[in-house]
């Protein structure tokens, strides 16, 4: 994985356009899981937990992590698996657990 230091000038000048682009927000959400029509609030929710949050420090005294947790609920066949596996192949450290093996390692 490259970090920010090893981004050619290239990467640089495509990340600063597509930053100045006002319908980033929909083309991202409309890359997560291109072929699940709809659920763009869902879609929504794991965009933000791949980008994650920012940190806090409060006071010097407590920290929080700046990750963003996701549960997705929903009637049968909706697509919730296809989505978080989606997701999942897209961030290196994320984690794909469901059913009563999470409740199971203690991820309830």
């Amino acid at each position: 994985a490259s970090s920010a230091h090893n981004l050619s000038e290239a990467d640089r000048k495509l990340i600063l356009d597509l930053a100045a682009d006002p319908n980033i927000g929909k083309r991202i959400i409309a890359s997560i899981a291109p072929s699940i029509y709809g659920h763009e609030h869902v879609k929504m929710s794991l965009a933000m937990a791949l980008f994650g949050a920012v940190p806090k420090n409060v006071d010097d005294k407590h920290r929080i992590r700046g990750d963003v947790n996701v549960l997705i609920l929903g009637d049968p066949g909706t697509a919730k698996s296809q989505m978080l596996k989606y997701a999942e192949a897209t961030a290196p450290r994320a984690v794909y657990s469901a059913g009563k093996g999470a409740s199971a390692v203690g991820l309830t």
